[in-house]
């Protein structure tokens, strides 16, 4: 015990380092979580507006609109791009608030659902946790709850419901929740059927996604609501590259967001597969590890079905919830200090690479 508090005390650490020396707007979503602080957009943006206003000019972020056009900036495109962005103090003073927060809104999540805080140790989760965005309290319930029993798959979608309300990405989660739900209650808590069941959804998950390649103005016809099918509609019409959506899902599930920095780590990403693979071929894996299978299948169903219907939202960001069954099936072979290593190696990598680009 004593050796698993140390280890979430260095995962809280790397946490923090990365909020402060992680190189500015990796991600180009923060641009619009830097819009919504500026000119207080959304009540995310506006809680974190008042608080830094307390400690320096929050006028200072204005250094995104210099970003925006620059012409190697590219918003929004998922591509695996980075260029240096030279950002002011208040930048990085909001990421420790912002990181702050959510650590603790994570520790009362793990407190309230009993859940695993080493979940932290996730390579990606360390990096999810760190960046500014108002994502981040839906990152703390994802990674913070488990959904074992109905209750507690009611009450995180409660929770969930409310987050809605400081960020849309939240909704995923949800739908997931929803899911797993109705299959609980159509198994009646036999994991056996439920992982049964859990399967052909996945299949049908996988069918629909293959079928959206080449049929998607069919599917279409059978959304009723105007608003839902426009919305998938633009998506497509964007001309969405479907082994792209595949290769972000994968690696950002591992590590950390699109960028230049995926593709100097392939050692990292097979070594990390080599692990995972042989932790879900372990032989001894307990029982109740159906039920984490069963939260995987449902998880990677949900993939598969947002990916068909809107293939932008395939960053693993929005998935973060299949991250403690993979860990707690990862530590049944596994020491949790390998993952400790794992997510220190990436940091170390991934920061020391980016920040040195910057210098070149």
């Amino acid at each position: 015990m004593k050796t698993n508090l140390y280890l979430f005390i260095s995962a809280c650490f790397i946490i923090l380092l990365y909020a402060l020396f992680f190189p500015a707007l990796e991600s180009p979503d923060e641009i619009e979580h830097l819009s919504r602080i500026l000119y207080e957009k959304s009540l995310w943006g506006e809680a974190l507006h008042y608080i830094g206003s307390i400690f320096f000019e929050v006028n200072g972020l204005n250094f995104i609109h210099d970003v925006v056009e620059n012409e190697n900036f590219s918003y929004a495109q998922n591509r695996f791009i980075y260029f240096p962005v030279y950002a002011p103090i208040e930048y990085y003073f909001l990421r420790l608030i912002n990181a702050f927060s959510v650590l603790i809104f994570f520790l009362f999540i793990v407190k309230i659902f009993n859940g695993n805080r080493l979940v932290l140790l996730w390579p990606s989760a360390t990096y999810y946790m760190s960046i500014l965005t108002s994502e981040g309290l839906a990152y703390s319930l994802m990674l913070g709850s488990t959904s074992n029993t109905k209750i507690k798959i009611f009450l995180a979608f409660l929770i969930g419901a409310i987050l809605f309300f400081l960020d849309r990405s939240v909704l995923i989660f949800c739908i997931f929740l929803l899911i797993k739900f109705s299959l609980m209650i159509v198994s009646k808590g036999d994991y056996i059927l439920m992982k049964k069941y859990s399967v052909y959804f996945f299949v049908f998950s996988l069918i629909l996604y293959i079928g959206s390649f080449f049929f998607i103005d069919y599917i279409l016809e059978y959304f009723y609501f105007n608003e839902v099918r426009n919305v998938v509609a633009y998506s497509h019409g964007l001309s969405p590259s479907n082994i792209n959506q595949v290769i972000i899902f994968i690696m950002s599930f591992m590590m950390l967001s699109g960028s230049v920095s995926f593709y100097p780590t392939i050692i990292f990403y097979l070594c990390m597969s080599y692990l995972l693979l042989n932790s879900f071929s372990n032989k001894i894996i307990k029982f109740e590890a159906r039920e984490h299978v069963c939260s995987i299948l449902i998880g990677l169903s949900v993939f598969f079905i947002f990916s068909s219907l809107a293939p932008q939202l395939s960053h693993f960001r929005y998935y973060l919830f299949l991250v403690p069954p993979v860990v707690t099936i990862f530590t049944f072979r596994y020491p949790n200090k390998v993952l400790f290593y794992l997510t220190l190696s990436s940091f170390i990598y991934n920061v020391l690479f980016l920040n040195f680009i910057m210098l070149l």
